[in-house]
């Protein structure tokens, strides 16, 4: 007598109607058949397999499934719920995709979703080569044109999404400022300063004219983008005497082994492991007055503003050692009451300029040739921007010597020096390479100070989190990869053939070829 399984129908996506209704049926025959879970599970799935049908076995495959239940949630995530084509088609004709920032995202990957249930042969392999022909066609504007430049770059489905997303929300935003200060030029009415009634070509990332975003040095070197804008003065009768002027600003740049950003990690303060937050942003050490109680103090007296704007006095530090490895690290944290320092104690620039070398990982932070990874995430992690200052002039350390680059010198007799002095006094010392792994070279970043080393200040109200942006880097992989393939078959020749957004194959002293656009001074 055949067992009651073997009368179930194959599944057939488009005569079986439900997958779920068809398993419901499938495992109602198993228990007639006495075939449990516990005992029979690879004959169920044996079983579900061999009923299930082609494309529901690939589902499987796909799946790498090795028991039923695997397998069974596998395939109701691929037919239950399905559209049919007709359904979707219609669907799609219907649909509309929104350019807002908030509702762009969304809206493409339902797109991108709808022309892949239209699609008859489907494969895993072609999804992407589907989608984005069929989103050249739904489109339009800028985004369209965004898509058509990037097809064939594009690894995946992610990759497309992400780069389109944020290509509008660069081209929205660059929109809404150019309207606003539009407005604010009728407002104020400065219409002599325009010149012309059509507006000059001007770069979206360092504000300057004569070039776009796609071809600005600063944004193909991963700088971030800078705001210049000048808020005038709110008294309209002098404002042609007094305009506010805009204040230097020191930006987090993205991780490389000459920069840190601000990481929270675990370092024995004293013999007790404490919490740390580790940030070049913040000219000195600072603790919480209550966790250093049973520590000898010493007075002193000056102001410190911390990136939430709000203004104490320190009137006492005490001496610790910080062990990285196995070297103690001698640095004076100054005793603060503020919340922000009671859960972690704040190692700033007074502590990492005595390490010999500072790199930031993936996953944590390289102190002295020593791993310690992150107790957050870094892209979490704000830093706490804290700028000392007394009465007369700035100060950047309580100490008689100063430490950089592990070599102590002491501080220059000359008060407030300017920039340009510093920067010329430090390199004639210390040479260009390496200068100091956490200090701006822009001179605009740097302010007054009395010793040998910058004193950068904040502008609290200009610091964002740090959001990478991978697309440079990607193009000149791509662009190093098709001239290498050209010069070797003989396509092209080195020098003046021009392709890929205008990068020009250059042969280096060093003897690789690069991609570069702009021929001045290429070969050095």
């Amino acid at each position: 007598m055949p067992a009651n399984w073997e009368n179930q129908e194959t599944f057939n996506e488009e005569g079986s109607g439900s997958i779920a209704a068809w398993i419901e049926s499938l495992e109602l025959r198993f228990r007639l058949d006495n075939l449990t879970k516990e005992e029979h599970d690879q004959g169920r799935l044996i079983i579900l397999q061999l009923k299930v049908g082609t494309e529901g076995r690939n589902v499987i495959k796909e799946a790498g499934a090795k028991i039923y239940a695997t397998a069974k949630e596998a395939l109701l995530e691929r037919f239950d719920g399905k559209v049919s084509i007709e359904t979707a088609v219609m669907k799609l004709s219907m649909a509309r995709i929104d350019y807002s920032i908030a509702n762009f995202g969304n809206s493409l990957k339902m797109m991108g979703d709808l022309i892949w249930e239209t699609t008859l042969n489907r494969t895993s392999s072609s999804r992407l080569n589907v989608v984005s022909q069929g989103l050249v066609t739904k489109l339009s504007g800028h985004v369209q044109r965004r898509l058509m430049d990037g097809l064939g770059f594009y690894k995946s489905l992610k990759d497309l999404y992400v780069d389109l997303e944020f290509h509008n929300q660069l081209f929205v935003e660059s929109q809404g400022n150019r309207r606003q200060q539009f407005q604010k030029r009728s407002i104020n009415r400065v219409d002599s300063f325009n010149g012309s009634k059509g507006e000059p070509l001007r770069c979206h990332h360092c504000n300057f004219p004569g070039h776009k975003k796609a071809q600005c040095r600063r944004f193909l070197s991963g700088l971030p983008k800078k705001d210049y804008t000048i808020q005038n003065s709110s008294n309209s009768q002098n404002s042609f005497n007094k305009l506010d002027v805009p204040k230097s600003t020191c930006s987090i740049v993205s991780p490389k082994s000459s920069s840190l950003l601000p990481a929270i990690v675990n370092l024995k303060i004293n013999r007790i492991t404490s919490k740390c937050l580790i940030d070049s942003g913040s000219a000195i050490s600072l603790a919480h007055y209550e966790n250093m109680k049973d520590i000898d103090k010493e007075s002193c007296e000056f102001k410190i503003l911390g990136a939430t704007g709000t203004e104490e006095v320190v009137k006492s530090f005490c001496n610790s050692s910080i062990m990285v490895g196995d070297i103690s690290v001698g640095v004076p944290l100054c005793l603060s009451k503020s919340r922000v320092v009671r859960d972690k104690t704040i190692l700033g620039m007074d502590f990492i300029s005595q390490l010999k070398s500072t790199m930031i990982m993936k996953n944590g932070v390289v102190l002295n040739d020593h791993f310690f990874p992150f107790l957050e995430p870094v892209s979490e992690t704000l830093s706490a921007s804290i700028d000392i200052a007394m009465e007369r002039q700035p100060v950047r350390y309580l100490r008689d010597t100063i430490n950089i680059n592990s070599v102590e010198i002491p501080p220059s007799a000359e008060k407030k020096l300017s920039n340009e002095t510093t920067l010329k006094m430090i390199e004639d010392r210390f040479g260009n390479e390496d200068l100091v792994s956490v200090f701006s070279k822009d001179k605009t970043d740097l302010g007054h100070c009395t010793i040998t080393i910058p004193y950068i200040k904040f502008d609290y109200s200009k610091l964002k989190p740090f959001r990478p942006f991978c697309f440079p880097g990607r193009m000149m992989e791509q662009a190093e990869t098709v001239i290498q393939e050209m010069l070797d078959s003989g396509t092209i020749e080195e020098g003046s053939a021009k392709m890929l957004h205008n990068l020009i194959p250059v042969r280096k002293k060093d003897g690789t070829i690069r991609p570069t656009t702009d021929m001045r001074r290429s070969n050095d």
